[in-house]
């Protein structure tokens, strides 16, 4: 068995190629889910009424107070105290008292008639909705039934991948501030010795056009850009993909470049520049592409099948295929040994001077 190592096309840690990009909102549309129709409510069996608490309140204490009222007069009359001016006072009081007592007692008595008659109301409510609730179960189970049976299609497989197929063109059909008529020939650009060895391997790819020497402009920068080593376009499905060629250091100067720094790679801005403008950007490292060519074409196919399946997998790739990233102080090194003439085939390694 081929030792292997794991390639994670959505998650990138800097410290090895190949490096793969995705845009977050694609991820994201790969990670979505059809919405469901609205779960059916279970109905809830109604609360039995409870009967009602009588109000055993009487007029005892006011008839006590009637009763000591009247004594009291009978003495004071018997005694000569009250006379008869007094007399009609303290019966227009005990007249009142007799008829608070009489309204106080017969308001409790109605009150709790009213309480009975209410809760046999209540209670003949009740049974009618028990009778209903048995009716809504009947009809909830049914609509549970159809629930469930439209959640099981939606969230097959084959409406999961149609509904993320849709959006994914909605996505890429999206107005892009790059836009592909924007890119254009520029016949200044330094070509890599790499880039001429890769580009007839590049052209088994189908459906996909290939576009060098070009120069992608940055809107409001005056007239800064980027200029990709290669660009794939698929105008029908609207995937366009930068393909970088990454080497340590410049052939004529030595100076480090490609590096990555505090886990972060330099090249990470331009990457979220295209990722942001819905490119997908891939970065082989210049040893990959002369050693295994067919590999890349391969892991870029890889690429492309999953975008278009919305549907991503780690890759497993050969251990000798992956290449680890260098730091500024390595690049140096590399520079120092003349390191890219190891790899680089005898008729390109004219074209470079370390």
């Amino acid at each position: 068995m081929k030792i292997s190592e794991i390639i994670n096309i959505t998650s990138t840690n800097y410290k090895t190629y190949p490096e793969v990009y995705i845009p977050r909102e694609i991820i994201k549309i790969s990670k979505d889910f059809p919405p469901l129709p609205e779960e059916p409510k279970e109905p809830k069996f109604p609360e039995d009424p409870k009967p009602p608490e009588k109000d055993n309140s009487s007029p005892g204490v006011l008839l006590i107070i009637c009763a000591i009222f009247i004594i009291t007069i009978i003495i004071l009359i018997s005694n000569g105290i009250v006379g008869g001016g007094e007399m009609i006072t303290y019966l227009v009081i005990l007249i009142i008292l007799v008829v608070f007592c009489s309204i106080f007692y017969f308001g409790s008595r109605e009150s709790n008639i009213d309480k009975e008659n209410k809760y046999r109301k209540d209670l003949q409510n009740y049974h009618n909705k028990v009778k209903k609730y048995e009716e809504d179960k009947i009809e909830y189970k049914k609509l549970m039934v159809l629930f469930e049976k439209d959640k099981k299609d939606i969230q097959s497989k084959k409406n999961i991948y149609k509904f993320r197929q849709e959006r994914l063109k909605e996505f890429l059909f999206e107005y892009s501030p790059l836009d592909i008529s924007k890119i254009y020939e520029e016949n200044y650009i330094k070509k890599g010795v790499s880039e001429t060895f890769f580009i007839s391997f590049l052209n088994i790819l189908k459906n996909f056009k290939i576009y060098t020497d070009c120069k992608i402009y940055i809107p409001n920068s005056n007239n800064k850009g980027y200029f990709p080593d290669f660009i794939l376009v698929n105008n029908s499905k609207k995937i366009v993909i930068n393909l970088e060629i990454d080497e340590p250091y410049n052939a004529e100067t030595g100076e480090p470049i490609h590096y990555f720094e505090n886990h972060k790679s330099i090249d990470e801005k331009r990457n979220d520049f295209f990722t942001d403008n819905k490119w997908i950007v891939i970065r082989f490292a210049e040893q990959q592409i002369f050693q295994h060519p067919e590999l890349c074409v391969k892991l870029i196919k890889v690429v492309i099948k999953d975008i278009n399946s919305i549907n991503f997998k780690k890759i497993k790739a050969p251990k000798q295929f992956i290449i680890k990233k260098w730091t500024k102080i390595e690049a140096h090194n590399l520079a120092y040994k003349k390191f890219r003439h190891s790899y680089i085939p005898k008729e390109y390694r004219l074209k470079i001077q370390i």
